[in-house]
């Protein structure tokens, strides 16, 4: 160091001292009491009725906020930038420095003439580096001066306007701060808020087209670029995500062309109008004895988006937000998430109503028309069904028909569509109007199939686009008022019920009740299955359909497979007894349906209903012998035979073709019980089966059983291509029948199953 920076540094710390000896700056005694901290304001304002707070920076533009009066009671005075832009300020951060100016304390604080006191010009309070104005809602203005800092310190001294006193303060430099900082750093960078705000509109301007979305009754509707039911909650999705917008970096307040931006002419706008609530009695928070009432206001934040900002990573776009100048820059993901999507936001149901809402249906029907009217939950015919046969419709099919209507949704759309008579939609094969509750009608056109049959097209209420449905869906909305009529079949007393005949290929039964039981008259001599002709008998009584097919013949509707007539008597309400005929039959695409003799309506039918009516009505036990009274069992598979056999019921069981061989006696035993205790599914034909013409003559699979009383039963199995051998016949009475893959596989296991490989080990 040299010898005159050795002069100018001794200068400068004999400058130091004697402006500490002369403000009473000296390090206090260990022990002596602090002087307590004074506050700039003794009785500042509440933080609540500020108003506007100004920070005037010397030669750099002033920073002012500003935020509605009322609104700083009615919840919605959300602070913004006035000076030098015009933009949202973070409401959070404008608070908590207002909160900070009203609550600062200084260390020291000289009034004039005070021992050791620093004066005004000393301070630089009569020409301030910074000006800190709060004003609150009445028009009081509170002013902070900022001077410059004490020597060989950071603490800064403070004036207050109309306050004749100096104030030195240790954290004097967070009053630095507030003219050091730039208006960015206090500026929002979340576009929007919609809190618990509802989006009332919504218009998007993005390739080449305007989407535009309108909220209804009944939810949203597309309005542009297509006329269309919207899914609400896609549409309200959309819309809250301009609050996931965020601004990475303010770019140019005030541009003097928007053409280098690219927002010009945008890449994309995006407006949506917000329906919040405010407080509409303010005064109830100065303690006024009523309830707080709101009431609603509308918020509408606009964007628009511009060219990337960054050619190479194309990861920020330019942005304006609402009706200022300034321009920003954005996410690209973020800003791609606001595009549009037809296909998620179109709902493509074609009634927008539940079937509880909906008043009244009318089903036009080439010249013929039906309507019915719901009230109370309950339908009703109003006109068009006493022409076709129907008094009253049935509660269950008008309720699925509903159902099926508001279930109708379309697989597609074409929006361009070419003329009205490629679709038969020129001059419809059906129209369906219907009336809501809440007062809106809809109607849906439906036109021709395509050439493959799948599809059917439709329109909703004169639109443009045209729907594209699934054939299958649309036939559960096109019926004929004849499907309307009731489903239930027959309505008597299951327990008066005095005789069941059935038919059905060769099997046939008559069966009488007798004795509160069920005897079979034919076949003859055979043991009736009464659980089964009891629940056969239940069924018959109280028969209710799926739905009404139609009218005409049974045959006419495509059931001609596994037909089945059934008749039964019971008396009439006048006590005559009469016959009651059942005919039912199988679709080629497994339809089962039914139709009455005496009545010209087609029925559907439940599957489990045909199981009843088509089941086993002989006992299905096959033999009366018991377990105990089984000699020998000989099982003949082909070259493979098992021959098992004992001297009496408690006498073990023999491998007849080895004595030697070991036996599991349990597994044999249990093949015993299974003899005797076999049950058929179906008897094909009871007795004088003819075995030759059923193929049972000569079999590969024979089963021998023999008795005590020295009698054989001799069992005959087919052997099918494929699965298991189920079709036999008991060869000494000629009973065909057919048993079920589980008893087969047990009748027909191999010699593992029943010899003991570790007996003697």
């Amino acid at each position: 160091m040299n010898l005159r920076s050795t002069a100018i540094l001794a200068v400068l710390v004999a400058i130091g001292l004697l402006l500490w000896a002369t403000s009473g700056e000296r390090p206090a005694d260990e022990g002596t009491p602090q002087p307590e901290p004074v506050r700039l304001f003794a009785t500042p304002p509440e933080s609540d009725t500020i108003t506007t707070l100004r920070i005037e920076r010397g030669t750099k533009p002033a920073i002012e906020f500003h935020r509605d009066a009322d609104g700083t009671k009615t919840g919605t005075g959300a602070w913004a930038l006035r000076e030098p832009v015009t933009a949202a300020a973070q409401d959070a951060v404008i608070d908590r420095l207002v909160d900070d100016i009203l609550t600062a304390k200084a260390d020291v604080a000289w009034k004039p003439g005070d021992a050791g006191a620093v004066s005004r010009e000393q301070a630089g309070l009569d020409h301030p580096r910074g000006l800190v104005k709060l004003t609150t809602n009445d028009g009081k203005e509170l002013s902070v001066q900022i001077g410059g800092e004490a020597p060989l310190s950071s603490d800064v001294y403070v004036g207050v306007a109309g306050d004749e006193r100096v104030f030195l303060s240790r954290r004097g430099a967070n009053l630095t701060r507030l003219i050091d900082n730039e208006p960015a750093a206090y500026r929002e960078k979340q576009l929007a808020s919609f809190g618990s705000g509802i989006p009332q509109r919504l218009v998007i301007n993005w390739a080449a087209k305007s989407w535009a979305f309108e909220p209804d009754a009944a939810g949203w509707r597309i309005t542009s670029p297509v006329q269309a039911r919207a899914v609400s909650s896609a549409v309200e999705e959309l819309a809250r995500k301009i609050g996931v917008v965020r601004i990475v970096d303010f770019i140019d307040d005030h541009p003097s062309s928007l053409r280098a931006y690219g927002l010009e002419r945008p890449y994309l706008t995006f407006e949506v109008a917000v329906e919040k609530q405010r407080l509409a009695n303010p005064e109830v928070l100065d303690g006024k004895q009523e309830e707080p009432r709101f009431e609603p206001y509308t918020d509408t934040y606009k964007l628009k988006v511009g060219g990337f900002a960054n050619l190479e990573k194309k990861d920020t776009r330019y942005i304006q937000w609402g009706d200022n100048d300034w321009v920003a820059t954005a996410s690209t993901a973020a800003l791609d998430a606001l595009q549009p999507n037809l296909d998620k936001l179109r709902d493509p149901s074609m009634f927008a109503a539940e079937p509880d809402g909906i008043a009244r249906v009318t089903v036009i029907r080439d010249t013929a028309s039906y309507t019915l009217a719901q009230t109370d939950g309950e339908w009703k015919p109003e006109a068009g069904f006493a022409d076709a046969g129907v008094a009253d419709i049935d509660p269950d099919a008008a309720r699925e028909f509903a159902q099926a209507l508001c279930e109708l949704r379309a697989s597609d759309f074409e929006d361009e569509p070419g003329e009205a008579a490629l679709y038969g939609l020129d001059s419809p094969h059906i129209t369906i109007e219907v009336a809501t509750k809440d007062g809106r009608d809809i109607s849906i056109a439906i036109g021709r199939a395509s050439p493959s049959g799948a599809n059917t097209f439709g329109r909703v209420n004169d639109s443009h686009s045209v729907a594209i449905l699934t054939t299958s869906r649309v036939q559960q909305i096109a019926l004929p008022p004849i499907a309307f009529a009731s489903r239930r079949v027959t309505d008597v007393d299951s327990t008066v019920m005095g005789r069941i005949t059935v038919e059905q290929g060769e099997r046939a039964y008559d069966a009488v009740r007798s004795d509160g039981g069920w005897k079979l008259l034919k076949p003859g001599g055979a043991p009736a299955n009464g659980p089964a002709l009891e629940r056969l008998a239940l069924d018959l009584s109280q028969l209710r359909a799926k739905r009404v097919v139609g009218q005409g013949e049974l045959g006419a509707f495509g059931a001609t497979a596994s037909p089945i007539a059934i008749a039964f008597d019971a008396p009439d309400a006048s006590g005559e007894t009469t016959t009651t005929v059942l005919r039912v039959g199988e679709t080629d695409d497994g339809h089962i349906h039914a139709a009455l003799d005496d009545r010209p309506l087609v029925y559907e039918i439940d599957r489990t209903v045909f199981d009843v009516l088509s089941a086993e009505l002989i006992n299905p036990q096959l033999f009366t012998f018991a377990p105990a009274q089984i000699r020998s069992i000989e099982i003949h598979k082909g070259a493979e035979v098992l021959k098992f056999e004992r001297d009496a019921a408690d006498s073990p069981w023999l491998f007849g073709v080895d004595k030697s061989v070991s036996l599991k006696q349990a597994a044999v035993n249990g093949l015993a019980r299974q003899m005797a205790d076999l049950r058929v599914e179906r008897f094909i034909k009871f007795l004088d089966a003819d075995l030759a013409v059923a193929g049972l003559a000569a079999t590969p699979r024979t089963i021998a059983i023999g008795l005590d009383d020295d009698r054989t039963v001799t069992l005959r199995f087919d052997v099918p291509e494929s699965g298991p051998a189920k079709r036999g016949v008991w060869a000494e009475v000629g009973r065909s029948f057919e048993i079920s893959d589980a008893d087969s596989a047990m009748l027909f296991r191999g010699p593992d199953a029943y010899i003991d490989a570790n007996a003697g080990q």
